[in-house]
């Protein structure tokens, strides 16, 4: 099957390279999974999850920076 030209699949990939939030991350990441259901032979998509995955671990780390943020030390004099 050729996936070229698809509006679904290039609506997932437009949502795959807009989601910077956990929650946008999780759910572009359910779409991609029901889409791979449907379509197992669509090495784009599967090569999407990597993109998916390093957002992912960018929202992870700016989630914990706001929770802990890094404390400053001031050398003393």
């Amino acid at each position: 099957m050729q996936f070229a030209n698809n509006p679904e699949r290039e609506c997932i990939l437009d949502q795959v390279l807009d989601a910077r939030t956990l929650p946008e991350i999780a759910a572009v990441t359910e779409l991609l999974r029901e889409w791979l259901r449907l379509n197992p032979s669509d090495t784009g998509i599967r090569e999407a999850f990597g993109g998916l995955s390093l957002m992912r671990d960018i929202a992870e780390e700016q989630k914990a920076e706001r929770v802990h943020p890094a404390q400053k030390t001031v050398a003393a004099a």
